[in-house]
């Protein structure tokens, strides 16, 4: 039997951009150890099968360890924060654990005001005070009603940030990643938007 699959990245993100299980141990993480990945339903909706509504796509975000997504303010400089005061009352600065190395892209900037912020890729980055409201804790009930996390384009200078595949993956000419209904995340593709498969199979069986 042959076994023909949609090469899907998530296991790609998770090692900081390898997929073979004999290479991982000298792979660095790919975010720092108070860092997670999350997903959350913003951007564009989609038609999914089944469903009688448009529904938003499911995207890969950072998030502490209390699972709040980060966000970055537009008004910002690159590794300067200008979120102070009332602004960081309500948008409090993603706090750099005391020890806590960063890796790759993650650096952490020390503020004005003595906190350790992490940035990633030079960007500072925030939690949302709405986030961690009793209303929005647990399950589903941050996405609020199919959007997202309530932080998501407030003002239209804050937003979640992304985690793009691009940040971790060096793409050869004419390669991409884009989302299929039929696969669970992003895969490779070709310019055509057209899936790459990998073969899994014995190449015998069918002779």
């Amino acid at each position: 039997m042959r076994f023909i699959t949609s090469f899907v990245l998530a296991s790609t993100l998770a090692v900081g951009g390898t997929a073979s299980a004999q290479q991982t141990a000298d792979v660095p993480p790919a975010t720092p150890v108070d860092v997670m990945f999350k997903l959350v339903r913003i951007g564009e909706g989609v038609n999914v099968p089944g469903q009688s509504s448009v529904q938003p796509r499911e995207r890969l975000v950072f998030a502490n360890a209390k699972d709040l997504p980060f966000y970055i303010f537009d008004k910002d400089e690159p590794n300067k924060s200008n979120c102070y005061d009332e602004c960081a009352a309500l948008w409090p600065p993603a706090v750099a654990a005391e020890g806590v190395q960063p890796v790759g892209s993650w650096s952490v900037l020390e503020r004005s005001d003595g906190i350790r912020q992490w940035a990633f890729a030079g960007m500072p980055l925030y939690t949302y005070t709405e986030d961690d409201a009793p209303s929005s804790r647990g399950g589903m009930s941050m996405y609020g009603g199919g959007g997202g996390p309530k932080g998501h384009d407030v003002d239209g200078v804050w937003h979640v940030l992304e985690v793009e595949p691009e940040m971790w993956l060096n793409l050869p000419q004419g390669i991409t990643v884009d989302e299929i209904l039929t696969a669970p995340g992003q895969v490779y593709a070709n310019e055509s938007r057209m899936p790459l498969y990998i073969f899994s199979g014995d190449p015998n069986a069918d002779k």
